[in-house]
């Protein structure tokens, strides 16, 4: 007998797509204005959703090393302020602190978690921003940490110096 190779259809993927009309304004789309291809072959459009629309998972990254000690009552203030600003509608927000070593957060915070977990933070210690980066991104903002958050941002609040880190910048980059 002749044996077939049954073609198996690819997954469905979802990306984020930024719109824009002419005057800088947003642009709406639809699925027939949109012509995807993955490795040149031709892609069929499902469905066609606003970015804003979509829950966001962010972290917030406060460097509380020694350097960053002059200005730690700015610092959590403005971490706490971010917290404000991007919580809600279904977003969920963590906070990692690093120093020396990295701080992570366990589970999505609410901003008055954010305020209290600050209070009894003191700022000093070495600056290993490129761990808490690589550490945050492959384990709080991965796709298979939250599946269902399309929209991921880390918030960085640091001088971004390093100096004790394990990972290089070209891996954390």
């Amino acid at each position: 007998g002749i044996a077939m190779a049954q073609r198996v259809a690819p997954p469905p993927v979802s990306f984020l797509v930024t719109s824009l009309a002419k005057d800088g304004g947003a642009a709406e789309l639809t699925s027939s204005m949109l012509d995807v291809r993955v490795d040149k072959v031709p892609a069929q459009v499902v469905s066609v959703q606003q970015a804003g629309t979509q829950p966001l998972a962010f972290a917030v990254l406060l460097d509380i090393s020694t350097s960053e000690a002059e200005r730690e009552a700015e610092l959590k203030d403005l971490a706490v302020r971010i917290f404000a600003g991007l919580s809600g509608s279904g977003n969920a927000g963590y906070l990692v602190l690093f120093n020396q070593q990295v701080i992570p957060g366990k589970r999505a915070l609410q901003t008055d978690e954010v305020r209290a977990a600050l209070s009894g933070i003191r700022f000093g210690g070495g600056t290993a921003f490129y761990d808490a980066l690589d550490w945050t991104c492959s384990h709080v903002l991965s796709r298979s940490a939250d599946p269902g958050k399309l929209r991921r941002v880390a918030v960085v609040l640091s001088d971004g110096e390093d100096n004790y880190s394990h990972v290089l910048f070209s891996k954390a980059e």
